[in-house]
């Protein structure tokens, strides 16, 4: 009788050992570059110019009946520091070694089958989340995500300044490069469309699992304290066949708690044969003691090619414009090649030209890398670069 007990308490704990799962992924990606604007010339290695370098944990526990629990801790990595965060991620008050470690993701999770999912704790925004699925490069840099991670870069919804790459005095985009849009700091992150502590829900699919819905609330909104960064956001995918629409709108308060900054995202891909053509608009608007910023759009066009099953191609138009100066514009157009190795393994390079017009003089084509020109107006960058990737 003791032996069947016994027994039966083995089965029993392999069982919800089973039922269990802790996973260690990641990304591991080191890029070389060189950025050539007025007689000037730069170049550097980077984590994050081809795509970002994270180290993470996901865990899951089945509950039965069709609920279960999860986690995810995800940081952001400097393979050329060997630290966390880098020079976009982090705690940007401190230099050296980071002090926050998860600074992409840090949340429990409860999914169930009929109810949905809620995540609670540090999340990533839904604009942000949005910006992935319409990358017209293929790579962090020359297009799409460079641009948008600039124009979505706001501090001051916290009461930590103004808009980072916006200048104090005429409040256009002439101020610093557009390579900080994933810093973050604090509670809710001194770039609060990037990663901040929230809930998130994300509803059954609906239409034959063809389209998801997902709503947040992101910052001291639900914690009872003083509302400034505070928001909410909320996300429609839909995906028939070969096209995927996405649409997203996320808002952050002022320093007097109302609604300050409001970025509104739309796009979609489409799937002909080997061609993937991407389109996709965001627009950063804003409001109350925000309301002398001007107002932001990013325009974002691709044709992304297959040439076989080992290598892609892609070219990706875009242009940062500000709404209320007609002369202010970033142009950058991206070709870039990637080679896989096998699933987890692939080397890029590519080829970027990015042109500066009006009082817009400093953002640069570079996730990441600085611009290497001076403050001169029209000023034409090119630039090159080269990486390796592995995910596991």
């Amino acid at each position: 009788m003791k032996k069947s007990l016994v027994a039966l308490a083995a089965l029993a704990a392999t069982t919800a050992f089973a039922q269990s799962s802790v996973t260690l992924y990641g990304n591991l990606d080191q890029g070389l570059y060189n950025n050539s604007d007025s007689g000037k010339s730069q170049s550097s290695i980077s984590s994050n110019i081809g795509s970002t370098s994270t180290l993470g944990f996901r865990g899951n526990e089945d509950l039965g009946g069709g609920l279960s629990a999860n986690f995810n801790l995800l940081s952001e990595l400097s393979l050329k520091e060997g630290q966390v965060g880098s020079s976009t991620s982090g705690n940007t008050a401190t230099t050296g070694q980071k002090t926050n470690l998860f600074t992409r993701a840090a949340y429990i999770a409860l999914k169930s089958t009929d109810i949905g999912e809620v995540q609670v704790g540090r999340i990533q925004d839904l604009v942000w989340q949005t910006g992935g699925a319409l990358n017209n490069t293929n790579l962090n840099s020359f297009g799409w995500a460079t641009l948008t991670a600039t124009s979505t870069n706001s501090d001051k919804a916290t009461g930590q300044g103004i808009v980072t790459g916006l200048d104090s005095a005429d409040k256009t985009f002439s101020g610093t490069s557009g390579a900080s849009g994933t810093a973050n700091s604090g509670a809710i992150g001194l770039s609060p469309y990037n990663f901040a502590g929230g809930i998130q829900y994300a509803a059954p699919k609906l239409l034959n699992n063809q389209l998801q819905i997902t709503a947040a609330t992101y910052g001291a909104a639900f914690a009872g304290a003083k509302k400034n960064g505070a928001g909410v956001g909320y996300r429609i995918e839909y995906t028939s066949g070969p096209l995927a629409v996405n649409y997203a709108v996320s808002n952050r308060n002022d320093t007097n708690e109302q609604k300050g900054m409001e970025v509104t995202m739309y796009g979609a891909t489409y799937q002909a044969g080997p061609y993937k053509l991407v389109g996709a608009q965001a627009k950063t608007k804003f409001f109350n003691n925000m309301a002398d910023l001007h107002d932001l759009t990013v325009t974002g066009l691709g044709i992304i090619y297959d040439l076989n099953a080992k290598t892609d191609l892609a070219l990706g138009y875009t242009t940062l414009k500000d709404d209320e100066d007609s002369t202010t514009k970033t142009t950058l157009v991206g070709v870039t090649a990637r080679y896989k190795f096998s699933a987890r393994t692939l080397a890029y390079a590519g080829y970027g030209s990015g042109k500066n017009t009006g009082t817009n003089n400093k953002q640069t084509m570079f996730y990441g890398g600085p611009s290497a020109g001076n403050t001169a107006a029209g000023v034409t960058s090119s630039g090159i670069l080269v990486g390796l990737r592995h995910s596991f």
